[in-house]
């Protein structure tokens, strides 16, 4: 178990990196980020942003990657132990183990604009970014407040940290793994919500979660799922 969780935080950091770099290239290299041949500053921006290159500065594959692994990890336990307790300790700290860093992150962008550390309208005429100032907004302690331990997970709330919009779907798709677990994660029927589930959140972000929560149901179901797939 632990060097399962291992192998899986380093995939976690990996793409925490990737999504260090996509921003990185949004100010300062959008053509990468954006494909846009009217912004080039470099020869290598072109391809690098049409060809697989790409995945190593995708943030939004990564993002995507994150929520598989939330629904991978939070139900692993459950399947593994066949326990509700493991279910109800997550729920209850899963807020704070999300607010805490987040909320950090929110005060040290509070404190860049309220001293005016913020220099984003001084490098996007040079690079040509088009993404939106990140410290646009009025520097307030309510407003970080509210932001920060409510906004940020309720409401797909961004204005103090851009990157914090994963957030509502971090929480959101967390409980949809818990009630999941809880109403079906012991019911054979489960197999056939799989499906249903998929195809409500074709479209969304939460597909990721679902297909976590399944990779890890059939980990753990007893049966090694690759081995019958890769069987001649």
């Amino acid at each position: 178990m632990k060097q399962k969780i291992i192998y899986l935080e380093g995939i976690r950091g990996t793409a925490a990196f990737i999504v260090v770099f996509a921003h990185f290239f949004q100010v300062f290299m959008p053509s990468v980020f954006e494909g846009n041949g009217d912004i080039v500053h470099f020869a290598f921006e072109t391809p690098a942003s049409k060809t697989p290159i790409n995945l190593l500065f995708n943030g939004n594959f990564s993002v995507t990657l994150f929520f598989v692994l939330s629904g991978y990890v939070l139900s692993y336990r459950f399947f593994r132990d066949k326990v509700n307790r493991v279910i109800y300790s997550s729920a209850v700290r899963r807020y704070f183990r999300l607010a805490i860093p987040a909320f950090v992150s929110v005060i040290f962008a509070f404190a860049l604009m309220s001293f005016e550390f913020g220099y984003f309208d001084d490098i996007s005429p040079v690079t040509m970014s088009t993404m939106p100032d990140p410290y646009a907004a009025d520097p307030t302690i309510w407003a970080m407040w509210t932001e920060g331990l409510f906004h940020t997970f309720f409401t797909y709330g961004n204005k103090y940290n851009p990157v914090l919009w994963t957030m509502t779907y971090e929480l959101f798709g967390s409980f949809l793994i818990f009630t999941f677990l809880i109403l079906l994660g012991k019911l054979r029927i489960r197999y056939i919500a799989y499906p249903l589930l998929i195809y409500c959140f074709l479209d969304s972000y939460y597909l990721g979660f679902v297909l976590g929560l399944l990779l890890s149901d059939l980990h753990n179901s007893g049966r090694n799922w690759l081995e019958l797939v890769n069987r001649p």
